[in-house]
């Protein structure tokens, strides 16, 4: 199976961040022994490094992660996304919007506590 991680899960999970909910601990033990794939958006990543600059977030070991791990990969702001997104309504931030139609273009559900992805309904999410 395969899931979408949102920023601030996979640096609470990178991180050991007791925030993490309790679904979204699991899949993400369960990624770590190869049994389900992570897939971050690129955007997750800009954020991740934004974050990191401010000293909050592990983005070495983010990137050490991708690179050493065959079950965490990164998928591209491509024109399906961009699609995808003229679909959601407009009460998402662009960031926000990217992680939707990101799910939503590889059917898969997010790991998440963001209270808007989840009030709006576009896309499953795991927490």
């Amino acid at each position: 199976m395969m899931y979408i991680a949102d920023t601030h899960a996979i640096v609470w999970h990178l991180s050991s961040d007791g925030r993490l909910g309790k679904n979204a601990m699991e899949t993400f033990e369960k990624a770590d022994r190869g049994e389900v794939e992570i897939v971050l958006p690129t955007v997750v990543l800009a954020e991740a490094l934004y974050i990191s600059r401010k000293g909050k977030a592990p983005f070495d070991r983010l990137i050490d992660s991708i690179r050493s791990a065959r079950n965490y990969s990164v998928y591209p702001l491509g024109l399906n996304v961009i699609l995808e997104m003229r679909k959601l309504g407009s009460g998402y931030s662009i960031h926000d919007a990217v992680i939707v139609a990101t799910a939503r273009v590889l059917d898969a559900p997010i790991i998440t506590r963001d209270e808007v992805i989840r009030k709006l309904g576009d896309a499953q999410v795991i927490w």
